[in-house]
């Protein structure tokens, strides 16, 4: 990949954020042409960013275009697809899905749990949607959502786990609901929780298990609660 020729304007290109790239793609000719339409510029950013991984093999493929490559990477389009029982999917029905299907738009991040899901927008809107017996979905009710519902603002990371959600702020307040059997809501109780509740704060990561969780804080120190039958929390007993 290294030995691809690439054009000065790869280059410089390549320094630009996404968003950035693609407003000059749509304003500069010479630009849209030599890079944002050029399927071997998407190849080798993303080589640059990520190394060799797998989707690179999946892109040089040529069922995908330049187009079907700039949505993906650059547009920062959803798409979802598989068992859609619960409404997992966000389709707005609970039929399978064996091909890709675009969803929702403008987004930056997403979270596949047990049978539901979370995903965050490029402006930092939490959106669930799914099954939600346990109220995982934050949503205040136990209601499953089949199309994607808004929650919360200003997030920047969430995790799903099998039947309860952690979620953190940009200001790194974390906030967790659903199940909290074993009290892997880390609230102190193993109540239900069908709305968002501030845990901690100063986190920087959370990893939601089937039944317990994980969290960083942003002077790195490791936090675990909830079941620990299995010695998962690493407490020693």
């Amino acid at each position: 990949m290294e030995n691809i020729s690439k054009d000065p304007l790869w280059l410089i290109s390549n320094e630009l954020s996404n968003q950035d790239l693609m407003n000059l793609c749509l304003s500069k000719k010479r630009y849209y042409d030599e890079v944002c339409n050029n399927k071997y510029f998407w190849y080798w950013r993303i080589y640059k960013k990520f190394g060799y991984i797998s989707i690179i093999d999946l892109l040089r493929t040529e069922i995908l275009n330049s187009k079907c490559i700039w949505d993906i990477l650059t547009m920062n389009t959803l798409y979802m697809f598989g068992n859609n029982r619960e409404g997992q999917l966000g389709t707005g029905d609970t039929k399978n899905r064996s091909t890709l299907t675009n969803v929702m738009n403008d987004i930056k991040y997403i979270s596949c749990g047990g049978n539901y899901t979370g995903v965050i927008t490029t402006d930092d809107k939490l959106f669930m949607f799914g099954y939600n017996a346990f109220g995982e979905l934050g949503t205040g009710d136990t209601d499953n959502r089949l199309v994607p519902t808004h929650v919360m603002n200003d997030i920047r990371y969430v995790s799903c786990g099998a039947y309860h959600t952690g979620v953190i702020t940009t200001d790194n307040k974390l906030f967790m609901f659903g199940s909290n059997s074993y009290g892997k809501l880390g609230t102190g109780d193993e109540e239900e929780r069908s709305t968002p509740t501030n845990v901690m704060n100063d986190i920087k990561y959370v990893s939601c298990g089937s039944s317990h969780t994980g969290v960083i804080t942003t002077d790195n120190k490791l936090f675990m609660f909830g079941s620990n039958v299995s010695g998962q929390l690493g407490t020693e007993d």
